[in-house]
């Protein structure tokens, strides 16, 4: 088994990091008015779906859920998010990423001084037939501008730091997610172990490993693991 290293790992890392506590989650009806108003549904009547895990609500043609444990958030528009419109996606990266901004800003989505956007990626959809295998055009469907976060100078990975605004061929948003637990105070300050701890933990973890191994990519970052239900 050989490990080939793509480009060159770090060296040297941060000596310490700070420990935040974890701010109260905001799932709420108001939250979710919040949501709708910044959605273009201001002053729109909506019944309000509470259960132990989320509260949710259909205002207009948008269908609105927060996650209780974590204050995740989901909003897809019924009729676009995931939809073929047939029109042809000429929406250019910068363009999905203004149109993205517009929403984070109009909803307050994100801390502003720690999300940036790390990603553009495009929902797609083909087909084939059934007899003689023949493949329809791959049609893109929407831009999906992907927001991560920064904390201390750490990069937050993992699905428990990221955020996606799903944006139409027109350049209307259809769609955002997001699971950004927010910080709470400091609680206190952990030393890091070097670079050289991790890479040879990570060659004996993949040691029994059956082929080659390739690294594309390393950096020091913080892993936040938590998903929307927690």
């Amino acid at each position: 088994m050989k490990i080939e290293y793509a480009s060159s790992l770090p060296r040297t890392l941060p000596v310490k990091a700070r420990v935040y506590a974890l701010a109260a989650p905001r799932a709420s009806a108001r939250q979710l008015q919040l949501l709708a108003d910044g959605l273009g549904q201001r002053g729109a009547a909506a019944e309000v779906c509470s259960s132990a895990v989320a509260v949710g609500t259909q205002v207009g043609r948008w269908s609105i859920a927060m996650y209780k444990a974590s204050g995740a958030l989901r909003a897809m528009h019924m009729d676009r998010y995931g939809l073929d419109d047939a029109r042809p996606f000429d929406l250019s990266d910068r363009q999905a990423q203004r149109a993205a901004n517009k929403c984070v800003a109009a909803l307050d989505l994100l801390p502003k001084a720690q999300a940036k956007i790390v990603a553009v990626t495009h929902l797609r959809q083909g087909g084939g037939g059934p007899k003689d295998g023949a493949r329809a055009d791959v049609r893109v469907l929407d831009a999906g501008v992907v927001y991560g976060r920064t904390i201390d100078e750490l990069p937050v990975i993992g699905p428990g730091g990221m955020a996606m605004v799903n944006v139409a061929s027109d350049g209307q948003v259809v769609g955002a997610n997001r699971i950004w637990r927010g910080l709470g105070r400091s609680v206190a300050n952990v030393k890091l172990r070097p670079a050289d701890w991790a890479i040879d933990n990570f060659e004996v973890a993949v040691a029994k490993v059956r082929g080659d191994i390739k690294v594309l990519t390393s950096c020091p970052a913080c892993l936040q693991g938590l998903s929307r239900y927690g």
